[in-house]
């Protein structure tokens, strides 16, 4: 995680660009490269990287692996050119290649228990460029939904991934919620918005593995990988967190819900029940 004030920083910066640059829901990502004088191309460069960003003299240029991405209009691939255009945009990434103190270096984008702070301040970028927090409170306001269905709304309304939609969703704390990544492997990383963490009288680590009758089991073993469709179940705390007794106040109900990402795993949405 960044500092709050580093976050939010980074957050105002690429919130900026994208007013200066565009007045649409679905930010232009190849003008805002174009006005800045930054080259690009999509081509396919096997597994080794998402997105990389070069500098030769005082001039830019992305590289954008369409062997990752697919294709060059995907959710993904508009992730990674948005984290590209971070590493221009934040100064200090800027400024270390045009003086050749680092080398250009390959990205892996939307990792977000990735270690490598560059890495985390370009993706927070990137998700601040392509939904500017202004614009993705009001877009959720008028969706008049709740849960996944509001993460899947905001998601295609900006043209982002479902994770990158469920994180901000988070982040904003529009909702009571937390927000599980699972991969093809198991659980990946967890996350949670500032309401739900004050439900608690302790600091909660969620370790799980679902049940058959959850939504998360029948999520993660649905045989359509591509279907957007997902699943509900009720849930207690205790059956996330090995910290929280059955019996004691802090195991509230609560509305789980997921959803399988192809190839990329799933995520699981915990929020408030009114039960």
């Amino acid at each position: 995680m960044l500092r709050n004030n580093r976050e939010l920083e980074i957050a105002e910066l690429a919130e900026s660009v994208a007013d200066h640059f565009s007045s649409d829901q679905v930010i232009d990502l190849e003008a805002i490269a174009g006005a800045n004088s930054i080259s690009y191309d999509y081509g396919p460069y096997e597994s080794y990287f998402d997105g990389m960003l070069q500098c030769l003299g005082d001039k830019f240029h992305i590289f954008l692996n369409l062997d990752k991405l697919g294709k060059r209009n995907s959710p993904r691939a508009r992730f990674t050119m948005a984290h590209e255009l971070g590493h221009y945009y934040i100064d200090e990434h800027r400024n270390a290649l045009l003086s050749g103190r680092v080398r250009p270096h390959t990205s892996m984008v939307e990792i977000y228990n990735n270690i490598n702070l560059a890495e985390r301040e370009a993706d927070c970028f990137a998700s601040n460029l392509l939904m500017p927090k202004n614009r993705f409170l009001s877009t959720y306001k008028a969706g008049k939904k709740v849960g996944l269905a509001a993460v899947l709304h905001l998601a295609n309304a900006f043209q982002v991934s479902v994770v990158s939609s469920a994180v901000n969703f988070v982040k904003s704390d529009v909702n009571v919620c937390a927000l599980v990544k699972w991969s093809a492997k198991g659980y990946e990383w967890s996350l949670q918005s500032k309401s739900f963490t004050n439900l608690f009288s302790k600091n909660l680590h969620i370790t799980y593995s679902p049940g058959r009758e959850t939504a998360t089991y029948k999520a993660l073993h649905q045989e359509d990988i591509y279907s957007l469709d997902f699943y509900k179940s009720v849930t207690t705390m205790s059956m996330w967190s090995k910290s929280i007794a059955k019996t004691g106040k802090d195991n509230i109900f609560l509305n789980e819900e997921a959803i399988k990402l192809g190839a990329y795993g799933g995520i699981t949405l915990l929020t408030r029940s009114n039960l």
